[in-house]
Order: structure tokens, then sequence, then C-alpha cells
């Protein structure tokens, strides 16, 4: 499934979300990066993971909404941005459709 605006948002961010937690990666999307003065193994480790799950957010979007994310620099950062902007559009739909 890809994303494609925010008439499949909700949809999308399930499956994502599913999928990730499947591959024990959800976290990424909620937590935010670990310290850099931290073992740089662990660091190391985190970043591939968090690489790894920016990479799915992104190949699992329509070519067209992929340079919003453009400057985002962790998982957390683009599941938030991706949020933000779809269910605030999803609500005002919502509304508009019921008046």
């Amino acid at each position: 499934m890809k994303l494609d605006g925010p008439s499949n948002y909700r949809e999308w961010a399930f499956s994502v979300k599913t999928i990730l937690t499947g591959h024990g990666l959800a976290s990424h999307l909620t937590n935010s990066p670990v310290d850099k003065s931290k073992d740089s193994l662990a660091v190391m480790a985190w970043t591939n993971d968090d690489e790894r799950v920016m990479s799915d957010i992104v190949t699992s979007m329509e070519p067209s909404l992929i340079m919003s994310l453009e400057h985002h620099e962790s998982a957390k950062d683009m599941w938030d941005y991706l949020q933000g902007q779809y269910i605030q559009i999803f609500r005002i739909v919502v509304l508009f459709c019921l008046h």
C-alpha cells in the first residue's frame, strides 16, 4: 500500500506500523534518536535501523509526496510530520462532510 495523501493516510499508517512492529522496529516511529554520547555500537545499530525505517516510509509513498520528507533526519521526524499533515486534513474533511 502506498500513501497517496489524506484519503488513505489512516490505512497506510496502520499498515506501516504493523509491518514495523513485526520486524521489531516500530519504536523508531515514537522514540527519539539515541544519545550520541552512548556506546558507539548501540548508536550505530540504532542509526542503521532508523535508516531502514526511513527507507520503508519513503518507499511506501507515492513519488509526488516523497520530497516533503527531504529535510527530516529520523524516522520519528518523518512519522510525526506525516501524522501532523494528514490527521489534520482528515479531521477537516470529516467536519466538512458532517455539515
